[in-house]
């Protein structure tokens, strides 16, 4: 994987994002999408306040072994990077990219989704243009408070990608990670996600288009 820089969620499509959040209002159970979720846990949330976990915290958590992409409340951290495949590369979102979002927050109608854009800091495309035996790791790390992030796949065709995404709460958190996936013909793509920590408001997104 080619890193390419961290990227900060432009300020414009955040504030889109927060805007058509607060049109959304907060989640209720009398919406088919959340009728089986505890909504007033969210209406007046106790949050930790974010912090700086230490390096042996971090390294309980994730393999030193394995590569993994590694996020700490919405940012990349130092700790996952490394020497990735040529298979795959990591890349900022283009112009139209961004384009692209802007009109899907105008008529978005899941607060998560509004969520991960508003509180994220990191947008990243990470592009597969062939198959690798080792799994793309994701973990999502959060120390406490509000944080999100997006992330798009574009897996070539005929590609191959197992991806593995973990999230781990150190404190009480909301987590809003979006991800979405496009697939080229012929390509196969596997998805295992966990959750590992019960105070942890995890609210995550994931699309995929199939081309």
């Amino acid at each position: 994987m080619v890193m390419t820089g961290s990227s900060v969620a432009d300020p414009d499509l955040a504030a889109l994002a927060l805007h058509r959040a607060a049109i959304l209002g907060m989640p209720t159970s009398a919406r088919e999408d959340w009728r089986y979720v505890r909504c007033d846990t969210l209406a007046k949330p106790e949050y930790a306040e974010q912090r700086s976990p230490t390096s042996a915290e971090l390294r309980a958590i994730v393999d030193h072994t394995q590569r993994a992409l590694v996020l700490v409340d919405g940012r990349f951290h130092s700790l996952g990077h490394g020497d990735w495949p040529s298979e795959w590369k990591l890349g900022l979102p283009t112009v139209e990219d961004d384009a692209q979002t802007a009109a899907r927050i105008a008529t978005e109608t899941d607060i998560s989704a509004c969520w991960a854009i508003a509180d994220g800091t990191c947008r990243q495309i990470v592009r597969i243009s062939g198959s690798h035996p080792e799994p793309l790791q994701v973990v999502n790390v959060v120390s406490g408070g509000t944080s999100g992030f997006s992330l798009h796949l574009e897996v070539a065709p005929g590609a191959t990608v197992h991806v593995i995404i973990r999230h781990v709460a150190l404190a009480a958190a909301r987590s809003c990670p979006a991800i979405s996936i496009t697939v080229g013909r012929g390509a196969h793509v596997r998805v295992s996600e966990f959750q590992s920590t019960p105070w942890h408001h995890l609210l995550a997104m994931a699309t995929v288009q199939v081309e």
